[in-house]
């Protein structure tokens, strides 16, 4: 199935959108660090800054560091689309949606030096996940749908290749 190029601007813009949105209203909504309770002892909106990667990981590497790392990850993505999403829905849809939330921590990393994060998930004290944004939410679901997406694929052309075998 081919995916449908409207599918994907609409996505991409989607995912750049909301996640700009959300930042901007936790931005000037709360202090650095503010905290409010969604669900008690498992969800809260709470404002940090992050000048690393997603998830908090590789903030030793420095902005100018994980720009460059950045922009050679959108080349990247834009070879994959190029050589796999015109025969693929599920890389051409993953694609859009890790564009848009690597391009969206990107604006916030050139505009203001690091990146916005505001989702904190917890389990009591016993389990704490790093901080994290809207854009790392569409990045972990976009790398999901493209692994689903090679992997089907690949299954289907292993498929093919024994039946003309046998």
């Amino acid at each position: 199935m081919r995916p449908r190029f409207f599918v994907v601007v609409v996505l991409f813009a989607l995912s750049l959108a909301l996640d700009q949105v959300t930042k901007y209203f936790v931005h000037v909504g709360f202090h650095l660090y503010e905290r409010v309770v969604v669900i008690p002892d498992f969800l809260n909106i709470t404002l940090v800054t992050n000048e690393g990667t997603a998830f908090g990981l590789f903030n030793a590497l420095g902005p100018k560091t994980l720009f460059v790392i950045s922009i050679v990850a959108l080349v990247v993505m834009l070879f994959v689309y190029v050589r796999h999403s015109l025969r693929n829905v599920e890389v051409a849809y993953g694609l859009a949606l890790v564009a848009g939330g690597a391009i969206g921590n990107q604006f916030d990393r050139v505009r203001l030096g690091y990146v916005i994060d505001f989702i904190d998930f917890h389990y009591y004290d016993r389990f704490v996940w790093p901080t994290f944004n809207f854009a790392d939410v569409v990045i972990c679901i976009g790398v999901a749908l493209m692994l689903f997406g090679l992997l089907r694929r690949t299954v289907e052309q292993g498929a093919k290749v024994e039946e003309k075998a046998g």
